[in-house]
């Protein structure tokens, strides 16, 4: 199996038999041996669609995160316990309507979004190896440069902490 990497323990160990492919001899074993699989922890990506605006027009801020473990059979665990947190910077705010959706589950935090909404955290997700899952709302921002924010790690009860994801957004001027 490839692609072990640190993280806690998942799942039963699985047997690593090896049969023997020449005539065996009267009364030898199997070699095998447990097999402990270590679990990646989730990975976030954040994005801003579109990545450029005129000032005060709207993009959806987009949280994409993936459980990146191999659909094995037998089936690891799910990752339970993910989570993130994001602070909006200054000049960034939610649009009203904010469009919210949310297909990971868990609790999404505050609800309902509103422009004085500065801190959003989702927590108590659970995805199953290779499934993604998002979470988006609308977004605006005033002035003219780019705007580039950075969430928290994303966190999981079994195998810890992924990396934070950055995104920009553009805020152009009338062309």
């Amino acid at each position: 199996i490839t692609g072990i990497t640190t993280g806690g323990p998942t799942g039963p160990p699985f047997n690593n038999c090896a049969t023997p492919t020449s005539t065996p001899i009267p009364g030898g074993l199997a070699s095998c041996a447990p097999l402990t699989i270590f679990a990646r922890p989730p990975v976030i990506v954040k994005s801003f669609v579109p990545g450029s605006i005129q000032p005060n027009g709207t993009s959806t801020l987009t949280f994409t995160i993936t459980n990146p473990n191999p659909v094995l059979t037998p089936a690891l665990p799910p990752l339970t316990g993910i989570g993130f947190s994001d602070t909006l910077p200054g000049g960034m705010t939610v649009v009203n309507p904010a469009n919210f959706s949310n297909t990971c589950g868990g609790t999404f935090t505050p609800q309902p979004l509103t422009p004085a909404t500065t801190t959003i955290q989702l927590s108590g997700v659970q995805l199953n190896a290779g499934q993604s899952c998002v979470v988006s709302f609308n977004v605006t921002a005033s002035g003219i440069g780019s705007i580039c924010n950075t969430t928290s790690v994303v966190s999981s009860t079994e195998a810890g902490n992924g990396p934070a994801s950055t995104a920009c957004l553009t805020i152009a001027g009338p062309p």
